[in-house]
């Protein structure tokens, strides 16, 4: 299994950014719900498993054994940027291809110089992040 980690500190845009990459990309157009949630789909003959959460090391390894239990071709979940979460992921490493994307934007404060268009500068990048993954997800797939 392929192993994709979307790392960023709390608040950072993790959530929003798997949840657009899921409605954007894998599902019927419908109304985002930015709550967490976890979803297997098939995809291009592989199985794709999304799971939001990752706030503390229990929530990433039930994510892990989410995607193993469905037989995940390709787990993309959230982690924090540092503790135990991180030192499980890295020994996954030797088992599973693992990789790691750092959310950006999150040095972004509501107090900054731009903070009329944070908004808008965090929707751009949720979006990248999301098309990126999902370009990870194809190149994956075509291997």
């Amino acid at each position: 299994m392929k192993l994709i980690f979307l790392r960023g500190p709390a608040r950072s845009g993790k959530t929003t950014t798997l949840t657009k990459l899921y409605y954007d990309y894998f599902k019927e157009k419908g109304e985002h719900k930015y709550n967490d949630f976890t979803e297997v789909f098939a995809y291009k003959g592989k199985r794709i498993g999304i799971a939001t959460g990752g706030d503390s090391p229990d929530i990433v390894k039930s994510n892990v054994e989410y995607f193993l239990d469905n037989k995940c071709d390709i787990g993309i979940t959230a982690c924090r940027t540092k503790g135990e979460a991180i030192h499980y992921i890295d020994g996954l490493s030797k088992k599973h291809g693992v990789n790691y994307i750092y959310k950006a934007g999150s040095w972004m404060s509501d107090d900054m110089a731009f903070k009329d268009n944070i908004a808008q500068l965090r929707e751009i990048i949720n979006s990248g992040e999301a098309e990126l993954i999902y370009k990870m997800i194809n190149t994956i797939v075509k291997k």
